[in-house]
Formats: C-alpha cells, structure tokens, sequence
C-alpha cells in the first residue's frame, strides 16, 4: 500500500467578528472592574462575568480560517489543488523542501503562565519547483502527522531541509 496524506490547504485570517467579540469582552471586563470599586451591584457583576464566559467560549471555538485547497503528498509525488492551480509535482523535481511543523489540532502547548489549544493550522511546507517558490500553510490532524513525517523522510533531496 502506497502511502498518502491530503492536507487541507488554509488562509488564516482574523474576521470582523472575532474583534467584536474582543471589543465585547474587554467593555464587559471594564464593567466588571468598575463595578467592583464604584457600583456595589450583584447584577452587573454577573451579566458581565456571562458576556465574558460567551463570547470568551464563542471566539475559543470559532476557526479563524477558511479552506482554499489540498495539498496531496505521496511517496513519489506531490498534487496541488489551490483556487485555479491544479498541478502534479514529481519529487525528483523539487528542490529545497521545508516543513515547518506548530502542532496538530487540539494539541494543548503549555507555557510559563498559559496554556493554548492549537486549531492545526500555522504549519507551512516550503519547497521549490523549477525554479518557483511555493509555501502553503496546511491544517494538520494527529491521525496525519505520522504519515507527513514518513513521506517526507522518504523523499531523498541533497539540499533539503525538515
């Protein structure tokens, strides 16, 4: 059996929506810090503290990217689907290949005084095609990563980089 991944290829971006649920959050946080010196009121405390929990929960949840093609890697080529760009790649072909790898989804990063749940995006593969420079950021699943990882060390480049 041959091996074979198709990632999904993404364009990240920050929609309008998600900065008013920031605005929304940080004037219901004001709120709460307001009341808490100058108002003595149970009720504004605790509308507020549910704004924030909400729209808090609504923005962890919410992607902040949307799909614009796959990217199909296989143990001898490589077959690009992006907007109007259909294109099969041979790996003997390509020149210098990168993987740029910043977690799967759901994968939990811990850090000093946080912790963050990745969404599978920020992973780039870089590579070169005659002469042409192509980079894409690709949505990554567990079940996927070990596949990447065994296509990629099965392709032999002199000047690549993984």
């Amino acid at each position: 059996m041959r091996d074979f991944v198709k990632l999904s290829i993404v364009n990240k971006k920050r929609l309008t929506r998600y900065y008013v649920f920031l605005l929304i959050i940080s004037l219901a946080a004001l709120t709460l810090f307001l009341s808490i010196f100058y108002l003595d009121s149970a009720i504004i405390k605790t509308i507020a503290l549910m704004v924030i929990a909400v729209f808090g929960l609504i923005i962890l949840f919410t992607k902040n990217y949307t799909l614009s093609g796959f990217l199909s890697l296989y143990s001898d080529h490589m077959e690009i689907q992006y907007n109007n760009l259909n294109k099969t790649l041979d790996i003997h072909s390509l020149g210098k290949v990168k993987f740029i790898y910043k977690g799967y989804e759901g994968v939990v990063r811990l850090y000093l005084r946080s912790f963050a749940v990745m969404d599978g995006t920020s992973n780039f593969i870089e590579f070169t095609y005659k002469e042409e420079k192509y980079s894409f950021e690709v949505f990554l699943k567990k079940r996927d990563l070990l596949t990447v990882r065994k296509i990629l060390s099965q392709w032999d480049f002199a000047n690549s980089t993984r």
